[in-house]
């Protein structure tokens, strides 16, 4: 299974080569994993192509990697999704039973509509430490957005297996390649995109919340391009590098209080509800991952604004990365690795 991430600025595959299940038959069992997986990854950048014309980068980045016939997952996400979540009482030793889910995942689809043609959905579901209850929440993409990503992804020889939700595949990611503390503590991991920023929030590993906001590493790119009248392609480097800000005298905590102030909000509402709703106790750390967190200072000036230990995370660090050198890259391809991880599941 290769995973292909169809961002606004890149496209992203990712593929697992060798996950490490036969060099670690004799292994520890608290041997990271990460360490003996082989992943291989590419991007290319698609600003301001069309659809015709990301598909022909698709193809020219799988033949030039000498990707074969490959079965792929795709992801959607962004302001347009929508979800709905849903209690239900367990029995005293059962978990709801898979007819009563299923069921509401029927309705749910059943009132999904547009223009009379149904909408695309995944689904997961979300067990309570305790058992008692059953929370089912159930995602939608409009169905025009999801063909698109299919069509696009319709290459030679690629076969589109499935389509899910980007905060399912970050999850699975992070899951799987996350730091040590992923499991330990409660997190609000936040994948920042060109355009689109996905929020997380993850109970000692476990999914307990979720939602997509209209912030991206480009919000911060025009501002400092608009503020110094420069064009973008200089607003970006200044962004992400040090040595130029210092430079030219630019100061960057400036930018990011007056850009970052709807990120700011979405992370404080998120973390609020899922203490007021119970699903958490207390946040210990926000971790950031996406192209747009190799944004020079966005990590220490969330933590300093959010008062909350502040990480970023590069799912590839510790991986044997094929294909192109710069680990940095990682940043940008947690989605499409996640994606990749599908092939364990489907």
């Amino acid at each position: 299974m290769i995973g292909i991430d169809i961002g606004t600025s890149f496209i992203k595959v990712c593929k697992i080569i060798d996950d490490g299940s036969r060099k670690n038959v004799n292994a520890e069992p608290s041997e990271d994993k990460r360490k003996v997986v082989s992943v291989f990854a590419a991007m290319k950048s698609v600003v301001d192509m069309e659809n015709g014309e990301k598909s022909d980068v698709l193809a020219s980045i799988l033949n030039e990697c000498g990707i074969g016939k490959e079965s792929a997952f795709l992801a959607v996400g962004g302001k347009d999704l929508l979800d709905k979540n849903v209690y239900l009482a367990n029995d005293e030793e059962e978990n709801a039973s898979e007819e009563v889910k299923n069921n509401i995942i029927s309705d749910f689809n059943n009132s999904m509509k547009d223009e009379g043609e149904p909408m695309y959905t995944a689904h997961m579901f979300i067990k309570d430490e305790d058992k008692r209850t059953t929370n089912v929440i159930c995602t939608a993409a409009p169905k025009q957005i999801v063909d698109a990503k299919i069509n696009l992804a319709s290459v030679k020889n690629i076969s589109v297996k499935g389509v899910t939700m980007e905060m399912i595949a970050l999850a699975n990611a992070f899951e799987n390649f996350g730091p040590e503390y992923r499991n330990k503590e409660n997190i609000v991991l936040i994948n920042i995109g060109s355009v689109n920023t996905n929020i997380l929030v993850l109970k000692a590993g476990r999914l307990v919340f979720f939602k997509d906001i209209d912030f991206g590493g480009h919000t911060v790119t025009k501002d400092i391009a608009s503020t110094y009248t420069i064009k973008d392609i200089l607003a970006e480097e200044i962004k992400i590098s040090p040595d130029l800000k210092e430079k030219i005298g630019f100061y960057m905590p400036n930018i990011l209080k007056r850009t970052t102030s709807s990120l700011i909000e979405n992370i404080f509402t998120s973390m609020e509800y899922c203490v007021n709703k119970q699903f958490v106790v207390s946040i210990d750390r926000i971790v950031i991952t996406g192209g747009g967190s190799l944004t020079e200072g966005l990590d220490s000036f969330i933590e300093k604004t959010m008062g909350i230990t502040t990480s970023k995370w590069n799912p590839l660090e510790e991986c044997n990365f094929i294909g192109y050198s710069n680990k940095d890259l990682g940043y940008f391809l947690p989605i499409s690795l996640g994606l990749a991880l599908e092939k364990e599941k489907k």
